[in-house]
């Protein structure tokens, strides 16, 4: 193996410990079977449904500041079911609001002050209750239901 060049690194089976079969002429699957357990044999099954409204005005209150001023109304549904493993659900309606004040410097410049919220949700990784492997940092990771 030579650190400076990545593919003696990536073609290396006995350092990656994996196994290479190919499939037909063109295709080749990868077994990494030090990092394969029991709980990687039971697959999960996940949907997220988000259905949203938004509302928005644009107000010129003085003739050199506008004011626009909205909110997203937000509803969100995830479920994940990991058979034996667990389940996990978010159900939540969020409200998000967005605000600015802008004025024209000049024809063509324009200053605007800005706010407003956004929502982050989990991956079904994170969220499912089962195990992943996470190559890029060598572990391995259980999700957490309780992730909001």
């Amino acid at each position: 193996m030579t650190p400076t060049i990545p593919n003696s690194y990536l073609n290396d089976p006995a350092y990656l410990q994996y196994i290479a079969t190919p499939v037909g002429s063109i295709r080749t699957n990868y077994s990494f079977a030090r990092y394969i357990s029991d709980t990687f044999s039971h697959p999960y099954t996940a949907s997220l449904d988000v259905n949203a409204a938004y509302l928005m005005a644009d107000l010129g209150v003085l003739p050199w500041l506008r004011v626009i001023a909205g909110a997203r109304l937000e509803g969100t549904r995830l479920d994940l079911n990991a058979g034996r493993d667990g389940t996990a659900r978010i159900d939540q309606s969020d409200l998000l609001p967005a605000a600015s004040l802008a004025t024209s410097l000049r024809t063509n410049v324009d200053l605007r002050l800005s706010y407003g919220e956004t929502v982050s949700r989990p991956s079904y990784r994170e969220i499912a209750p089962v195990q992943s492997y996470l190559p890029d940092l060598g572990i391995t990771a259980l999700g957490n239901p309780g992730v909001k």
